[in-house]
């Protein structure tokens, strides 16, 4: 009987850390099994029972691979002792392919109760090389630089954006300033031409009128009337 894997996993909801398990297998290997034990946030046994069993992996190349164990090709739970937390896994075939990283999730019906703390799954070549968690580390921190590199670009555009409205609001000012202008030299115009309607009539009254008779001076608006006999 082939010798299994013994992983001890606590329950985790925290963001991955650069302490964590490395399982490591050749890439030819098929049929592995893990013997899981969950631990509870004090270290006492985790109670499974009555939950479904799920194993979760992101592998490098971007795919996801999401295990009950009922499918055609899925892996293979083995319920050892779920009131204690124990149980074995054998890995689908899928997860040989690629490097990975893993955790077990825990659900009930629809609702997801909890997932265990994350670990890799390194695929090799010759089995007897050594681990290389540097790798992983590398991996990580460029997840953390690219989501970095994104979140800078957002606050470029932010920044953008902003100094676009201000200038837009400028323009809107100055726009505003300009019908003002206008209008107040509309209105300005239109004083000019009351004064100047206004001069036209007193200069009219101030042009001597001739007459024929006395008679016809209180008919006249001007000023100065000429009675010519």
């Amino acid at each position: 009987m082939a010798k299994h894997d013994k992983i001890k996993l606590p329950i985790a909801k925290a963001d991955r850390t650069t302490d964590f398990l490395i399982l490591k297998y050749s890439s030819t290997e098929r049929g592995k099994t893990v013997d899981v034990a969950v631990t509870d946030i004090d270290g006492l046994p985790y109670n499974l029972s009555g939950l479904d069993l799920y194993f979760v992996e992101e592998l490098y190349n971007g795919q996801m691979v999401v295990d009950d164990g009922k499918q055609e090709n899925s892996g293979k739970f083995v319920d050892v002792d779920l009131e204690n937390g124990k149980f074995s896994y054998q890995f689908q075939e899928g997860i040989y392919q690629y490097d990975g990283w893993a955790h077990f999730k825990f659900v009930k019906g629809s609702n997801l109760i909890d997932t265990t703390a994350g670990f890799a799954i390194k695929i090799i070549d010759d089995i007897d090389s050594d681990l290389d968690k540097k790798s992983y580390v590398t991996y990580f921190e460029n997840i953390k630089k690219e989501h970095q590199d994104w979140l800078d670009k957002a606050k470029e555009l932010l920044a953008s954006a902003q100094d676009l409205n201000s200038d837009n609001h400028q323009i809107i000012s100055k726009v505003d300033q300009l019908i003002q202008d206008k209008n107040n030299l509309s209105a300005e115009v239109n004083n000019l031409k009351s004064v100047n309607e206004d001069l036209k009539q007193k200069i009219k009254k101030l042009t001597p009128v001739h007459v024929k008779s006395v008679n016809d001076v209180a008919k006249q608006d001007a000023y100065f009337v000429i009675v010519d006999d």
